[in-house]
Formats: structure tokens, sequence, C-alpha cells
């Protein structure tokens, strides 16, 4: 899978499939709704869940 990481705001967060945060501390984090607003189908996404998983996977192997 190819990643980018690009800062984005308001008008194109709204327009995503979908949107997720990550970090240490929160893992992996579905954005279901900015200002009120839904963003894609207002729930997780594919691509989310496979990153969560990914996430949850990978961290314990540098972790000790």
């Amino acid at each position: 899978m190819d990643v980018r990481e690009v800062n984005f705001r308001g008008p194109r967060l709204l327009s995503a499939d979908e949107v997720f945060l990550t970090s240490t501390l929160r893992e992996v984090q579905p954005v279901t709704r900015l200002n009120g607003e839904r963003i894609g189908t207002g729930k997780p996404g594919p691509l989310t869940a496979q990153f969560a998983a990914l996430f949850s996977r990978i961290v314990p192997e540098y972790v000790r």
C-alpha cells in the first residue's frame, strides 16, 4: 500500500472517503465527523480498520 502524509484542512477533510488520526497513545482513531458534519459514510471505513489491525499487529514488535 502506498502511503503519504499530507496536511488537510476543513473542506478537503469533509470531502474525504475516510479520515483517521494515528499516534502511539491513541493508535488508529477514526474521525467520522468534523464540526458536526459527516465525513464519508459517517462510520469508520475499511482502510481505517486495515490500518488499525496493522498497527496492533506491528507495534508490539518494536515495544518491549
